[in-house]
């Protein structure tokens, strides 16, 4: 494995421990994904160059590879509707954000140049991406990377930051997961002098909290069920 591909990756995997998210968003479908539904599931691995890659396999292991090249490419998150997917890449220009058809066409990096983006999600109705933003490395509680959370319309426009690390309770904030019903969002958190956590708030900024309380690090971003299991 490239000494440059391990380092990047070890820097998102770094900043999947992430924390808070907002979203100025509400009443969005509550119907699963299509790509829940239709058997394609998305993955990263290491290809035969030593770089990670965002790949498809069917239900029954048909395997196509979707990005190449000499970066380190993961997260692959799916759009509502399964047409699209957003991921990240990490290469010479920074942290990037892009999107690109389900048959791997129309690649678009949505991110500035140099860029400092990982960890992107779609909004249930598909119309914004939520993602992690990188002020410093190792800043945060001398181990993690001081992150806010933002929010950009699909096409990389109209990007705004919605936690600042700076006016938060915690340090390390990414990894953001809206609900299907639009109104909370789950995400990754580490609270000065603590480790990582789970935390939850209402999409209106309101109703901050924190789902765990261990003393053991929460590794991991959360996701939210389509269903009520309770």
């Amino acid at each position: 494995m490239h000494k440059k591909s391990a380092n990047t990756l070890r820097l998102g995997l770094a900043a999947v421990c992430s924390a808070v998210v907002i979203a100025a968003f509400q009443n969005f479908s509550s119907t699963p994904p299509a790509s829940s539904l239709n058997g394609t599931i998305s993955y990263t691995a290491f290809g035969s160059d030593g770089y990670t890659h965002v790949y498809l396999t069917t239900s029954d292991g048909k395997i196509t590879q979707l990005t190449s090249g000499s970066h380190t490419d993961g997260t692959p998150e799916w759009s509502p509707d399964g047409s699209k997917l957003v991921f990240g890449r990490f290469d010479s220009a920074g942290s990037a954000v892009y999107t690109m058809n389900a048959d791997g066409t129309n690649l678009t990096r949505l991110s500035p140049s140099p860029g400092r983006d990982s960890l992107p999600s779609f909004s249930p109705d598909g119309t914004k991406i939520v993602f992690t933003y990188t002020v410093t490395l190792n800043s945060c509680n001398g181990t993690l990377p001081t992150t806010n959370i933002m929010i950009m319309n699909s096409d990389g426009s109209g990007r705004t930051t919605l936690i600042d690390s700076t006016h938060a309770a915690t340090c390390f904030n990414g990894a953001p997961r809206i609900s299907p019903d639009g109104t909370k969002i789950a995400y990754m958190c580490a609270p000065y002098n603590n480790g990582g956590q789970v935390c939850r708030i209402n999409t209106d900024a309101s109703g901050f909290m924190f789902l765990t309380n261990t003393a053991y690090n929460v590794f991991g971003d959360p996701h939210w069920s389509w269903w009520n299991i309770h």
